[in-house]
């Protein structure tokens, strides 16, 4: 019988929110105006550039252009909703991936805290480009929902695709000798460092690699 294993991380960034309602609220420092916006994208373009959005409108009417971000105030704003939203969203994506293959014989990983290459970066924070993501509101309980009802294994130190990729190794070693395979879920490129069946559930594709994988 095909057995699956979830990297169960991504889930508690995308369907922890669903449990809450989110904006940004946007405060001119000088005029104190005010915007509530969805991101901050919205109000000011690419996190990068910030050249667009709602403020190159405004921008277009003024000799002096607002810096986007010396001028103005961005508070993040988070107010919770039912936590079983989130649950929900997470048990509908387990069954409909399980269904794919037919299968009720799965298990995973989730992660809590920091890993060991935080402690060995050294030239460049490890994963410093998302330190300004915003954490669900009930991340806590949908971490120990997902334990509790979904066979995943808390892991500490390591990140969770790591164990998958390690599993993804080991049982490829038997399937290569006749036994059934074992199938990842997931779409980071991280699972392509070695022999693995990776299921991507956004693009429905399953892929069999061996050696190293293509990024």
């Amino acid at each position: 019988m095909t057995r699956l294993s979830f990297d169960f991380d991504p889930l508690l960034y995308s369907c922890g929110p669903l449990a809450e309602e989110r904006y940004v609220l946007v405060e001119n420092k000088a005029t104190k105006e005010q915007w509530k916006v969805k991101s901050r994208d919205e109000f000011h373009g690419h996190w990068k550039k910030k050249q667009g959005g709602i403020l190159a409108d405004i921008n277009k009417s003024k000799d002096s252009p607002y810096d986007p971000v010396e001028d103005f105030t961005y508070t993040d704003v988070q107010t919770p909703k039912k936590f079983a939203f989130a649950t929900n969203g997470v048990d509908s994506f387990v069954e409909r991936v399980c269904s794919v293959f037919n299968t009720e014989d799965y298990y995973g990983y989730v992660g809590q805290g920091e890993v060991f290459r935080h402690s060995i970066a050294t030239l460049h924070p490890y994963k410093h480009g998302r330190a300004d993501t915003i954490k669900p509101i009930f991340i806590n309980e949908l971490r120990e929902y997902i334990q509790k009802k979904h066979k995943a294994t808390l892991v500490r130190s390591v990140e969770s695709d790591d164990m998958i990729v390690a599993d993804a190794w080991e049982a490829f070693k038997k399937w290569k000798k006749g036994a059934d395979p074992l199938i990842s879920v997931g779409e980071d490129k991280d699972y392509r460092s070695g022999p693995i069946h990776l299921y991507n559930p956004t693009e429905d594709t399953l892929n069999t690699i061996e050696g190293f994988g293509k990024l």
